[in-house]
């Protein structure tokens, strides 16, 4: 925090002072002569000491202009810093989400392969089963058409034997 400016009032003071030692001359009794003197050497000492009271502030200006100048050096600096060391861990911060993407995705990509063998294998074995269903169906089929056949063959005969029998019959 700044240091509270006392400057107004030692300006404040001396003028007073000055305006002060003024009168007093003025109502003291002396003659013109003396009085010039007086009010000249009292003039000149408020001059001084004016010029004092100017380079006092001429240099505490400076040195708060260069306090300043400083702390905002220092503050800059800081900024700065803060801002570098912010965009770093930006930084870092998005090529660890860049690295977890790609490893995600590896991972997806991984598991889209095994999933994609696990079909291809299931595919394969539902092949081999239809066609090991289809193999005994054809043979199950033959081996039914074969006694269908000699069921027909057997009735056939059946069949011809009776229509000789009345054939045979009716002749007679």
């Amino acid at each position: 925090m700044a240091k509270k400016d006392n400057g107004g009032f030692v300006l404040g003071a001396l003028l007073g002072a000055a305006v002060a030692g003024l009168t007093a001359l003025l109502y003291a009794p002396k003659s013109g002569d003396e009085l010039r003197k007086s009010v000249s050497k009292d003039v000149d000492k408020l001059i001084d000491r004016a010029r004092d009271y100017k380079d006092t502030v001429v240099e505490r200006g400076v040195e708060m202009y260069d306090s300043a100048a400083e702390v905002a050096s220092e503050k800059s600096e800081d900024i700065m810093l803060n801002v570098q060391l912010t965009a770093e861990n930006l930084k870092n911060q998005f090529n660890d989400l860049k690295e977890d993407g790609k490893k995600f995705v590896a991972k997806k990509e991984e598991q889209l392969d095994e999933l994609t063998e696990d079909i291809e294998i299931e595919v394969n074995q539902a092949e081999e089963k239809a066609q090991e269903f289809a193999e005994e169906l054809s043979e199950d089929v033959a081996d039914k058409a074969g006694e269908f056949k000699h069921e027909v063959a057997d009735k056939a005969e059946e069949i011809e034997h009776e229509v000789s029998e009345k054939v045979e019959e009716i002749q007679e």
